[in-house]
């Protein structure tokens, strides 16, 4: 995963973005896949989160 800065997305400090990064490999990835396009799980992809906010991630996570 790289950092692709979007700007609909939330700002992140460098630190930030990577703690996300640990947390979405080790809870996330093995049903969303390594690219978030979805596998057992749903697709991940700022497409469909950008426009949803940062709380309906935070209920997810």
């Amino acid at each position: 995963m790289h950092r692709n800065i979007d700007p609909r997305a939330p700002a992140m400090k460098e630190a930030e973005f990577e703690r996300g990064r640990q947390i979405y490999f080790e809870r996330c990835a093995g049903c969303h896949g390594v690219l978030r396009k979805g596998a057992t799980g749903k697709p991940l992809t700022p497409d469909i989160t950008v426009g949803k906010g940062t709380d309906y991630l935070k209920v997810i996570s």
